[in-house]
């Protein structure tokens, strides 16, 4: 079971918000590191890391998954 991808990004954009933007509420170092997550190149984010995008992005982190 991996991340829903398509999900992140529409989440995101639904939310009016940049990947930097996005990456700074979920406490991300960076917005290539979002970049890096959204884009799928990184396949496998630590669970800390999926909570952190799930807040930021206002849902919980289970329903980022596929």
């Amino acid at each position: 079971m991996g991340i829903d991808l398509d999900k992140v990004k529409a989440l995101r954009e639904k939310r009016g918000l940049t990947q930097d933007e996005a990456a700074k509420l979920a406490g991300l170092p960076n917005r290539q590191k979002w970049y890096q997550l959204e884009s799928g190149r990184i396949a496998n984010p630590t669970i800390a890391t999926l909570e952190a995008i799930a807040k930021a992005l206002g849902v919980k982190a289970r329903d980022l998954l596929k």
